[in-house]
This record gives structure tokens, C-alpha cells and sequence, in this order.
């Protein structure tokens, strides 16, 4: 069966995950439009990393459904859901430390000729072309993002904030439809997380989906064309950020002060709190 409509690119419909006997994530639905930048946020324990996880392959829902362009992609492997045009960054960046950066850059490229041994061999110049314009593209997304000066520094060599630029353009590597950020601009200063907000709007523009967890509210107040909030472990409502802030509930679950409603109430958006 499948889930899908012309505006959402990926639908989360009814999905769990459990650490043991422990939902991380229980009866969580929701849509990401296509062409939007969506943050997902809630408090620490809400679930959001998780979701990321089951979303990007990595682990499998125990529970429920996830469409990505109205096709069941529920429990495919990381490779598999890549292959779909679903790329990831992590929420802490992972580089390959000794090797230079853009070759950590074009690692990411889909379909690269010299994988296969065969066809290495027997289309040498072919093989080349392509190497020829995956450095070229790397360069190009590396110098897009600030990072022009060190493509063939070590990746090991690069501060917190460049790492996470890196991993951008890795994930755009990939050519992808549909981009999952894990708190991209974590730990890095202002003027980087500057950079990145502006750069997200870019890429958006350009036509890629993007979904990221972040906690920064002036970050995603620049970026994010609405926001999903989780509480533990579903969603607890989702609208425009200067709304969603000012939400009760969402206030109760930052603070820690109330439960988040009966499991069986469902969310509620904020639009449709505004006009209570």
C-alpha cells in the first residue's frame, strides 16, 4: 500500500522503536513536504534521534509504516534507502580522518564506475571522466561551503564547525531528494551556523527536501518553514515556529512540567490551537 500525495515527499504514518522494553518512539505520525525545510524538535528523550535513525535505515521500526515518494521503505538498510535519494548527516560528524577532504567528499557519489573492478578495467577512460567530475563537483560544493582552502588538508585536521560543512556536502554528493540533518549546527560558532542557515535555504531552493533536528530556535527561525515537535515519543503538534513556541503543551514538555496529553487524544497542530 501506498502513502502519498503531490506535496509530501515523506510520510510517517503510526511508527514505533523500541530500546528493549523501552518505546523511544510510539504511534508517531507525520509528513514532510516536498521542497520544505522541516524542524523536528522536542526535548532531550523526545525521540527525534531515533526517528532519524529509523528514517535513514539504520534501525528498523518496530512498528508502523514510512513512504518515501508514496513507495513502503520501512526496514530497508542504509545503502538501500540511499539509493533512494535519502541522504544523512550525523549529530556527530564522521570523517574518514587521514584521508583528504575531498576524497571523504566523493566517497558519497552514487554509482561510481570504480567500485566494480570489471568495469574499472575494462572502461578505463570512462572510469576517468567520471573521477575527473566527481573532483570537480567536490570542489565546487567544498568551496560553495567555505571549505575551498582545504580539500587536500586531512579531514582529521578540520575544527568542529568545518566537519559539519564537510558532511553537508558529502550528503549533496549523493544527488539527494531528500536531506536528514542530526543538529547540524551543534557546537559551532555564530558566524559557521550563519552559513549553514543560509546554505539549507539554498539547497531548499534548489528543490531538495530537508528534515533537521535542532535546538537552536533563532537557527530555525531562519531556516525552517515549520516545525514538528515530539514529546515523548510522538508528535505533540506542529505549525509555524513562532506559534509552536507558544504552544502550553510544548511549553509543559521542555520544562518538564505536565505530561503531553492522552495517548489516544492525537496530535494537535498549532494553527489549530491558534484558533481556539
Amino acid at each position: 500500500m501506498s502513502s502519498d500525495t503531490s506535496d509530501d515527499l515523506l510520510t510517517i504514518r503510526d511508527v514505533g522503536y523500541a530500546y528493549g522494553g523501552v518505546w523511544a518512539v510510539k504511534g508517531c505520525s507525520f509528513s514532510v513536504r516536498r521542497g520544505e525545510v522541516t524542524g523536528l524538535i522536542g526535548p532531550n528523550g523526545a525521540g527525534k534521534s531515533t526517528m532519524i535513525e529509523m528514517l535513514s535505515g539504520t534501525l528498523s521500526p518496530r512498528e508502523g509504516k514510512i513512504y518515501f515518494e508514496g513507495a513502503d521503505i520501512t526496514g530497508l538498510r542504509p545503502a538501500q534507502v540511499s539509493r533512494k535519494g535519502i541522504a544523512r548527516t550525523f549529530q556527530t560528524a564522521r570523517v574518514l580522518a587521514t584521508l583528504p577532504v575531498i576524497e571523504n567528499v566523493i566517497l558519497a557519489a552514487q554509482d561510481q564506475i570504480g567500485e566494480n573492478p570489471l568495469k574499472a578495467l575494462f572502461s578505463r577512460g570512462s572510469w576517468r571522466s567520471q573521477e575527473e567530475d566527481l573532483r570537480k563537483e567536490a570542489s565546487s560544493l567544498l568551496d560553495w561551503l567555505g571549505l575551498g582552502h582545504h580539500l587536500l588538508s586531512p579531514a582529521g585536521t578540520l575544527s568542529g564547525g568545518q566537519r559539519r560543512l564537510m558532511e553537508i556536502a558529502r550528503a549533496l554528493m549523493a544527488h539527494p531528494k531528500l536531506m536528514l540533518l542530526d543538529e547540524p549546527t551543534a557546537g559551532v560558532f555564530p558566524e559557521t551556523s550563519q552559513l549553514i542557515a543560509s546554505r539549507i535555504r539554498e539547497i531548499a531552493a534548489q528543490g531538495v527536501t530537508v528534515l533537521l533536528i535542532a535546538h537552536n530556535m533563532g537557527f530555525l527561525s531562519t531556516v525552517a518553514d515549520d516545525v514538528v515537535v515530539m514529546a515523548e515519543g510522538r508528535v505533540l503538534t506542529r505549525g509555524p515556529l513562532e506559534i509552536v513556541r507558544e504552544h502550553a503543551d510544548v511549553v509543559s514538555a521542555y520544562l518538564g512540567t505536565a505530561a503531553v496529553g492522552s495517548p489516544d487524544s492525537g496530535p494537535t497542530t498549532a494553527r489549530e490551537r491558534a484558533s481556539e
